[in-house]
């Protein structure tokens, strides 16, 4: 979050004395758009998110702004539902009328609110919650994102980086939890890709559905088939349900849970 802030700063300082006669500019202040879930099983993680760019643009304004203008964040809560984030884009971008956009959340919200809107319109975002290839793509495959600024880590990057430590641990028995959408399909795809650098496959793979906590089919087919270890492409509601199921159908004794989360990767 530090970096993405700290990047959308220096952006707006860099242009700040050249776009007066901007979209979402004027000489008073500066409208910045968000689209992120401030309800549902992931409400915790954006009102979190908006809270700190608030503080961030408050200190911002307090030292007198950008180029004499006040930042001011324009939010809107898409319940981390593909549809809506396209649809609070598109009313960010045309009714709103923001100068740009910030911390997006989710990996298939973000890719079709960029090849839908916001890349269309050629309005930047700064930073989402997503590390997905289809964020990632040269703009010479597909032009959209060349307004797709990314600042952290891809799921192929986490993923190998997790794999190779397990591998190195001695671990040969692999499992995946994902979550079954955009985001955790691309962090299983870098999954799969690092184990076969290895010589390996994951030993079973099992999803969850989107917004969803019923892990209870995954849990079973992951402790019948006991890895050594799980990597979990999920978020945080259904990542602690796997976790409690599987302490309780398997002896656990040993294992190492590795999971990656949104904007990081953590071992448990």
């Amino acid at each position: 979050m530090r970096r993405m802030l700290l990047v959308l700063i220096v952006f707006l300082s860099v242009f700040g004395r050249l776009m007066a006669a901007e979209i979402g500019v004027t000489d008073q202040s500066i409208s910045i758009g968000m689209t992120a879930p401030f309800s549902g099983p992931n409400g915790i993680y954006g009102q979190d998110m908006r809270s700190v760019i608030l503080a961030y643009f408050r200190q911002i304004n307090e030292a007198g702004g950008i180029a004499g203008r006040r930042l001011e964040l324009v939010a809107l809560d898409d319940g981390y539902e593909t549809d809506r984030a396209v649809s609070n884009t598109r009313q960010l971008i045309t009714e709103k009328r923001v100068f740009a956009l910030l911390a997006s959340y989710g990996s298939s919200p973000t890719t079709s609110a960029m090849n839908e809107v916001f890349g269309v319109a050629r309005v930047p975002l700064i930073g989402t919650i997503s590390g997905a290839d289809t964020l990632r793509q040269s703009p010479r495959d597909n032009p959209n994102n060349r307004y797709m600024f990314n600042v952290r880590a891809s799921y192929a990057d986490e993923t190998e980086a997790i794999v190779n430590q397990l591998v190195t641990l001695g671990f040969k028995k692999i499992a995946v939890f994902y979550q079954n959408d955009g985001f955790g399909k691309s962090g299983l795809d870098g999954v799969i890709a690092a184990l076969k650098r290895h010589n390996q496959a994951p030993s079973v793979v099992a999803s969850v559905e989107r917004n969803s906590v019923d892990i209870t089919a995954a849990a079973q087919a992951i402790s019948k088939d006991n890895p050594q270890a799980v990597i979990m492409v999920t978020l945080y509601k259904p990542t602690a349900a796997f976790v409690r199921a599987i302490r309780k159908a398997v002896n656990v004794a040993g294992h190492r849970t590795m999971a990656v989360r949104r904007g990081r990767a953590r071992c448990n």
